[in-house]
């Protein structure tokens, strides 16, 4: 099951692995999680239903960034949520993602 929900990368972690709290397991040889936030911009810019930032290491917060049409879904939001989330999949540096949306409403469905 945790296969199926989570993949098998974040499946197989162990359990006993420590929390990742960038202010308490950072390292001196981990970038500052700044460096790490820029660099997953950059990697994401092109996609412009949606942001994508990382507010701390290994995080990728996406966003549903359509709110004057209340982050409705239409045919160019589905093939870029679909590549979006099949290059976080693959992405190293992304353990866990948390899905919002901009605006007053997560999503009014489809447009």
């Amino acid at each position: 099951f945790a296969t199926t929900l989570l993949g098998p990368r974040l499946s197989a972690m162990s359990s006993s692995q420590p929390a990742i709290r960038p202010d308490y397991n950072a390292t001196l040889d981990s970038p500052p999680a700044e460096a790490i936030a820029a660099k997953g911009r950059a990697r994401y810019d092109e996609f412009r239903q949606f942001k994508v930032t990382n507010p701390f290491p290994h995080v990728a917060h996406v966003q549903i960034n359509r709110p004057k049409k209340l982050n409705a879904f239409n045919a160019i939001m589905w093939r870029e949520c679909r590549e979006l989330f099949q290059r976080l999949a693959k992405d190293s540096s992304v353990r866990a993602i948390v899905l919002s949306a901009n605006g007053k409403v997560f999503t009014a469905g489809l447009d």
